[in-house]
């Protein structure tokens, strides 16, 4: 139950305060509803949950010692 929850606030639109029916032809918008995280948030999640957003790589790492930092 609680991952459902978790699952639909971190993929839905209406959480973010955006509304979308693609079935009747309405596009991604702004709703007139109070969003609960802000849309830059909700894009940087589907960004990660598709597997897109990535970290960029350190450059404090020597190849030498990987676990330590410089």
């Amino acid at each position: 139950m609680l991952y459902q929850t978790v699952t639909d606030l971190l993929t839905r639109p209406v959480y973010a305060g955006m509304v979308e029916a693609p079935s009747w032809g309405v596009s991604l918008r702004k709703g007139h509803h109070e969003a609960f995280i802000s849309f830059e948030t909700f894009q940087k999640i589907q960004d990660r949950l598709n597997g897109k957003a990535r970290m960029p790589a350190r450059k404090d790492i020597s190849q030498d010692y990987p676990l330590e930092a410089s």
